[in-house]
């Protein structure tokens, strides 16, 4: 699923290099990332989803290296076989939670619009614990309850990869474990690779293996 070998990106000025010697997932693992602020982390993510481009190395993401191929193919690649849970959310305030759930087809004819989606994104919802919100708009929902929507959009889709960014950081701790849980349920039943990036120890049995930033080596459990 990745398989990358002495891929290394800087930002310029930054004094900053992410250096990766050799990173392997194998398809339908489920893997943690942890590190320290500024180690990476979300960097690796970007490189994976052709949001940035190695600067030397090489990498392959489901067989395909991101750096070779236009940016209208990086971004149908990224909407048609990866779920992606963004730190920030990248929810629109102005729609509400079940727009915000299939907003992915309804901008991109790289995803067709199909009359079961609505039926999907309410069964997402549901497992997510959201189902009360649907109608609401964004900007009336709370930081944890935007966490869910972005998972919920995240899953639509149905991913081969799903790369998430602190998903449970805007969670209560009775929340954060049902949450995560319902997200890597939802992700074994479509039998998607999972990278997740965590801060938070008390999470790291639900992975298959952990990987410690900025070399990511095999990390403690």
């Amino acid at each position: 699923m990745i398989e990358a070998e002495n891929m290394s990106f800087a930002y310029p000025g930054a004094g900053f290099t992410l250096q990766v010697p050799t990173l392997q997932v194998k398809t339908g693992e489920v893997v943690g990332i942890i590190g320290a602020s500024g180690s990476g982390k979300t960097t690796l993510l970007h490189l994976l989803t052709g949001l940035k481009l190695r600067q030397s190395g090489s990498l392959k993401v489901q067989g395909v290296d991101p750096s070779v191929i236009t940016e209208p193919a990086r971004r149908n690649n990224r909407l048609k076989s990866m779920g992606l849970v963004y730190q920030d959310f990248a929810l629109l305030d102005y729609l509400n939670v079940i727009d915000n759930i299939v907003l992915p087809y309804r901008v991109s004819p790289a995803l067709p619009w199909d009359t079961t989606l609505k039926q999907r994104a309410k069964e997402l919802a549901s497992t997510l614990g959201i189902t009360d919100k649907l109608r609401r708009r964004i900007d009336q929902l709370s930081q944890g309850e935007k966490q869910r929507v972005a998972i919920a959009r995240a899953m639509l889709t149905k991913p081969k990869l799903l790369l998430a960014d602190e998903p449970t950081s805007n969670l209560d701790p009775a929340n954060k474990l049902a949450v995560l849980d319902a997200m890597l349920d939802l992700a074994k039943a479509n039998g998607s690779t999972v990278l997740v990036v965590t801060h938070d120890h008390g999470l790291l049995n639900r992975f298959d293996r952990v990987l410690q930033a900025p070399s990511f080596v095999e990390g403690a459990t």
